[in-house]
């Protein structure tokens, strides 16, 4: 790793590792000091795909099938394949 370099991770700094299977390429830190924990994780769905019905305009419909005078959805609320 190279050391030399100082840690700064507001930019891409270039701390980079060496040798590695998949070198790290910025911000790379030495974790030598302890005391050292792990924790078991597992992934999961915390989301629905979507939800809200909306217009060609983005707009968002009630369930009248009205658009809500004001209310937009763009992004992850729009749905779609992720």
């Amino acid at each position: 790793m190279q050391t030399q370099i100082p840690f700064d991770p507001n930019v891409k700094d270039g701390r980079c590792t060496r040798g590695l299977a998949i070198d790290k390429s910025n911000w790379a830190n030495t974790l030598d000091t302890p005391p050292f924990e792990a924790y078991a994780v597992t992934c999961g769905i915390a989301f629905s795909f979507g939800g809200l019905k909306i217009n060609t305009e983005a707009q968002v419909m009630s369930s009248d099938g009205v658009p809500i005078p004001g209310l937009y959805a763009a992004g992850e609320l729009m749905g779609g394949i992720f």
